[in-house]
This record gives structure tokens, sequence and C-alpha cells, in this order.
């Protein structure tokens, strides 16, 4: 009995229209906005920070007593300098799309999303890298070289919380690296026909 039932609902299933339906141009601009409001507002963040390393270095270096601290903060001011002018650079040409067709505007937000997903992916490299050397320097120098610290589980203390910054660091743009991806095969599965 419950075949019979089920009968017109299948056939009624069935019956329904498989294409996938087009994406307007303002709602793939309104992704697109998104996109690069998320983007504006992380620049604004890491600006910020930029700023305060950049003052907390220059007072390190004018106040600091030992040379090795000095260099330290020197060499953690020049990486972070790098790397702020690299994530400038990376992140400022993105643009909106002038295009009024709705798969130039899905083609210019699906390559945003691949820029982002790359960007998210190589961070490491070209981001926190450049600073290594100079955080390796002031970490030995809490360790060996400064006589209050020495032998204390000071150093160990910031080379804890150090760590558990770059981990949790490296696991959030991994997994922004994989959202992007997961939008770029959905955008691509849009655009291929089905077989």
């Amino acid at each position: 009995m419950t075949e019979r039932n089920d009968d017109p609902i299948k056939a009624l299933w069935r019956a329904q229209s498989t294409e996938v339906p087009a994406m307007s141009v303002s709602y793939v601009r309104h992704r697109t906005g998104e996109l690069h409001r998320a983007f504006r507002i992380r620049n604004w963040l890491e600006q910020g920070a930029g700023v305060l390393g950049f003052a907390g270095c220059l007072v390190v270096i004018l106040m600091a007593p030992h040379p090795w601290v000095k260099a330290a903060a020197a060499l953690i001011l020049i990486g972070g300098a790098y790397s702020g002018w690299q994530w400038h650079r990376r992140t400022a040409s993105f643009r909106t799309d002038p295009s009024k067709s709705s798969e130039a505007s899905l083609s210019f937000y699906k390559h945003e999303l691949e820029r982002k997903r790359d960007i998210h992916r190589t961070l490491w490299r070209w981001y926190l890298l450049p600073i290594a050397p100079g955080v390796i320097a002031m970490l030995s120098w809490n360790f060996f070289g400064d006589p209050q610290t020495r032998g204390t589980s000071a150093p160990w203390g910031v080379l804890g919380m150090l760590v558990v910054w770059l981990v949790v660091s490296l696991i959030y743009e991994r997994s922004k690296a994989a959202q992007c991806q997961r939008e770029i095969d959905a955008l691509s599965a849009l655009a291929e026909p089905e077989s």
C-alpha cells in the first residue's frame, strides 16, 4: 500500500529539473565584497600589530643595555618590516569586479578565492619565517645570556607561549586555506556540465 502512495511522489521527484540555477551578478559581487571586507579587517589588524611591534622593537633597541638584545630586536624589526611589506603586497591588490556578466564575475570571484587560499597556504614562508632569526636570538639571550633568567623557568614559559601561538596560527591558516579550497571546488562543480 505504501508503494502506491510513493509512486506519485517518486514521479514528481524524478520529473524535477536538475539544472543548476545561474548565480546573479549581484550575488557574486556580494560574495566578492565579503571576501574583500574580511581582508580589509585583517589588514587593519595586521597593520596595528605591526605598528605596536615596530614601536616595541624601537624601545628595546634604544633602552636595552646589552648589544645582543639590541641586535635581536633589530632582527625582529627588519623581519617584521619585510613581513608587513609582503602582507601589503599580496593582499592590497584585491579589487572589485567591473564585469556585468555573471560568468565573468564568478570567474573573478573564483580567482580571488584562489589568491586568498594561496596567501593562507604560504603565509608561514613569507610572514612568519623572516621574524624567526630575531626571535631565536632573543630566546637564546633569555636562555644563555641574561643572568636574571638563565637557569630559571621564565625562558621556557616564553618559548612555550611562542610555540603555542605558532601552532595555533598555522592551524588557523591551514583551515582558512581549506575553507577557500572547498568554496573553489563548489564553484568549479557548478561550472562543469553534469555527465
